[in-house]
C-alpha cells in the first residue's frame, strides 16, 4: 500500500520498478559487451607465413631499394655547373665597364 502511495506522488513509478529498469539496462549492457567481444575474438588471426628453409633463403637476392651510385652517376654529376659559390658583384667595376667598354649596340637592338 505504501509503495502505491509513493508511486502516486512520483509520477507512477515505484521503487521496485526503478530497480527492475536498472537491472534490465545492466543486463542489456552486459549482453552487448559480450556480443562485441565475441565478434572481435571471432575474427581470423593473420594467416601463418610459409616456412622457408635456410638454403632457399640464402639463394634469394636481397631487394635493393636505393642502389649505391656508379662511376657513370658520379660522371653525370660532374657535368653539372657548380652553383655552390656566392657571387658578390662589384658595382664600381660594372659602372667603369659601361663607361670604358660599352656593349656593341647594333641598329636592330635599339
Amino acid at each position: 500500500m505504501r509503495a502505491r502511495r509513493i508511486a502516486a506522488q512520483h509520477g507512477g513509478a515505484t521503487v521496485e520498478h526503478a530497480g527492475l529498469t536498472a537491472l534490465v539496462a545492466l543486463l542489456l549492457l552486459a549482453a552487448i559487451s559480450a556480443f562485441a567481444a565475441g565478434a572481435v575474438l571471432a575474427q581470423p588471426a593473420h594467416p601463418p607465413k610459409p616456412e622457408i628453409s635456410k638454403e632457399e633463403l640464402a639463394k634469394r637476392q636481397p631487394t635493393v631499394i636505393n642502389p649505391p651510385p656508379t662511376a657513370k652517376d658520379w660522371a653525370d654529376i660532374a657535368k653539372l655547373p657548380d652553383w655552390t659559390g656566392v657571387w658578390n658583384p662589384k658595382v664600381t667595376d660594372q659602372d667603369a665597364q659601361v663607361k670604358t667598354n660599352p656593349p656593341p649596340w647594333n641598329e636592330t637592338a635599339e
